[in-house]
């Protein structure tokens, strides 16, 4: 990582003084040493020196509510050795942050910015960095780019599912080389493994011949499947990693969705049991394939669902969440349980609801009841 840092690369460092500052690479140097432009954390001080206005819920609401560090260039330069470098960070204009293409938020490696100090006057800080292409992008944009995707497709595998659904989710994206060793190194307590395969690859020529060839493919693994593991997952891609909401998606009439009591939570429940590197068991868990080759990931997720009885159900896996009480005690996807059978709301029409047993998928399976004896089966279930 060190040699692999050049001109564009946020990095932290250890100072002369021993304390972790961070900076912005404006020359590459040598393979000894780095030129870098200060950041300094946003204080008190700084506001009352350029009469600052601080980030609030409304205007900011993705800064705000995430908790990350403001950081600002002081336009001093210094000379950096590579073997003080700590890590790659992310330092994203605000505006980028709050444009919804982040999905990285609670990353401990991440921080924003709004201004910089230019001839001893503030500006704002350039914009449109992390999401505009170049020909050639500094290590970190293309860590951010990688990471940044791979924590959107893990939260939307654990959002918006049935709640009959089942609990694993499965997806394959691109994915560099560069990023997954950097995800190998972060990540020291995940179960990792190697193996190497011969498969058969089939290749199609421009004369319309066809040829099979036998390859060796080479797969890397990383089993997330420790409460430390996922720790060290969450300070990587975000701390809401491996938690979701079984409920529908969001639509232009309801845009909003909210964390409900009575609601279904999907939540990886990793364990600490000492049968920890047998996956095929069913135990809950993010695992990852790398393969070398074809330059492609496949992540399977594996989740637990937990009813929302009570806020500590959430807030204990989730310190920051918001929970609800639910607007009515019948909802679409609500589970109750009449007659000893699981039931499951598809559908809700003025003072009836459609139901149908869980698991249930034929037509004449579906029965109508009064909402407000389902209310009341849903509310009972629920607690």
């Amino acid at each position: 990582m060190r040699e692999s840092v050049g001109v564009g690369d946020y990095i932290k460092f250890n100072s002369s003084l021993g304390v972790d500052r961070h900076g912005l690479i404006v020359n590459g140097g040598s393979s000894i040493h780095v030129r870098v432009l200060l950041l300094e954390h946003v204080t008190s001080d700084t506001f009352h020196e350029f009469s600052l206005q601080p980030i609030t819920a409304t205007v900011y609401p993705m800064a705000y509510h995430s908790k990350l560090v403001e950081l600002i260039s002081v336009g001093d330069y210094c000379f950096v050795q590579r073997s003080s470098i700590i890590d790659v960070v992310f330092v994203l204009p605000i505006k980028e942050l709050e444009s919804g293409a982040v999905f990285m938020a609670g990353c401990q490696s991440m921080y924003f910015q709004r201004f910089e100090k230019r001839n001893k006057r503030i500006a704002s800080c350039q914009d449109a960095f992390y999401f505009c292409r170049y020909i050639v992008e500094p290590f970190s944009v293309r860590l951010f780019q990688s990471l940044n995707t791979l924590a959107s497709h893990i939260k939307r595998a654990m959002h918006h599912g049935p709640a009959s659904s089942i609990s694993s989710r499965s997806f394959r994206l691109p994915f560099s080389m560069e990023s997954f060793l950097y995800l190998q190194f972060k990540l020291p307590t995940a179960v990792s493994d190697y193996l190497e395969r011969r498969e058969k690859t089939v290749i199609y020529y421009n004369t319309l011949e066809v040829e099979a060839r036998t390859t060796v493919v080479h797969k890397n693994f990383l089993k997330i499947i420790t409460p430390q593991s996922l720790r060290q997952l969450r300070s990587i891609l975000g701390e809401g990693i491996g938690l979701g909401l079984a409920k529908e998606r969001p639509t232009k009439k309801r845009p909003w969705g909210f964390c409900t009591i009575n609601s279904i939570l999907t939540s990886v429940e990793v364990s600490d049991g000492d049968d920890l590197e047998d996956d095929a068991s069913g135990t809950d868990g993010i695992f990852l394939m790398y393969t070398e080759e074809k330059r492609v990931l496949t992540c399977s997720v594996r989740y637990t669902k937990i009813p929302v009885n009570s806020v500590e159900d959430v807030t204990l896996r989730l310190p920051h969440a918001r929970v609800d009480e639910a607007e009515s005690g019948a909802y679409l996807n609500a589970w109750f349980k009449l007659d000893g059978v699981l039931h499951e709301i598809i559908a809700i029409q003025g003072a009836d609801a459609t139901c149908i047993p869980v698991g249930g998928l034929e037509p004449n399976n579906e029965v109508v009841l009064p909402l407000d004896l389902v209310s009341n089966l849903v509310r009972s279930f629920g607690t």
